[in-house]
């Protein structure tokens, strides 16, 4: 009798995450392009530690972008830009919560903190915040921009809170604005601003809001 192989819990969790950004698989090969080209740099090493840093992430972030633009929207070069720059903000998040952590290896690979030291790591951090920045530009929407600005105030507003209750534990409100913070607002941001540049009616946006928050 031949034994059915089980599939573990990861296994289901990879292949219905692939079932569902099936939809927009193509347009998401065109975010990594334009990341790809956004992180090159005249320091091949710098460039090296952007590509590590944003190499095998799930790009849930871009990936809700086009979802919420829809099919006639997602292809559209603004709507690939978004996704890319908040993706590219999400990176440069991660390089100063390294220098916050004092952590020495991320994804299995040093991070510019542990190689580089402190001073590198933050301003490699900002570097690729206006890197960011730049790629957002190229939506040539006001509006995206605005989001874009919103929410590194509220993710830069989250890590200060952090740092300076870090002497106590936060009870639940705290702890859920915390997270809203330093997680939800990328998630709330990326299905809102493909919505805003799918040109959808403003409930439609707010619902897209609420669904990524």
């Amino acid at each position: 009798m031949r034994r059915t192989r089980l599939i573990s819990p990861r296994e289901m969790a990879i292949a219905q995450l692939a079932d569902l950004l099936s939809p927009v698989r193509e347009q998401l090969r065109l975010v990594e392009a334009r990341i790809s080209e956004a992180v090159q740099t005249e320091q091949p090493e710098l460039t090296a530690a952007y590509r590590n840093l944003l190499a095998g992430g799930k790009r849930l972030r871009p990936a809700l972008t086009l979802l919420a633009a829809g099919p006639d929207g997602a292809a559209k070069a603004e709507v690939i830009a978004l996704g890319a720059a908040l993706e590219m903000l999400h990176a440069a998040t991660l390089i100063h919560d390294d220098v916050v952590d004092a952590a020495p290896v991320r994804r299995g690979q040093p991070t510019i903190y542990a190689r580089q030291g402190a001073d590198v790591a933050i301003l490699a951090g900002d570097h690729l915040f206006a890197r960011a920045a730049v790629v957002v530009t190229e939506t040539q929407s006001f509006e995206a921009l605005r989001v874009f600005a919103q929410t590194l105030v509220t993710i830069s507003d989250g890590e200060l809170r952090q740092v300076w209750r870090n002497s106590h534990l936060p009870d639940m409100d705290e702890y859920l604005r915390l997270i809203y913070a330093k997680t939800a607002c990328l998630f709330e941001s990326a299905a809102l601003g493909g919505a805003l540049l799918a040109g959808l009616p403003r409930t439609h946006v707010e619902r897209f809001a609420r669904y990524g928050r």
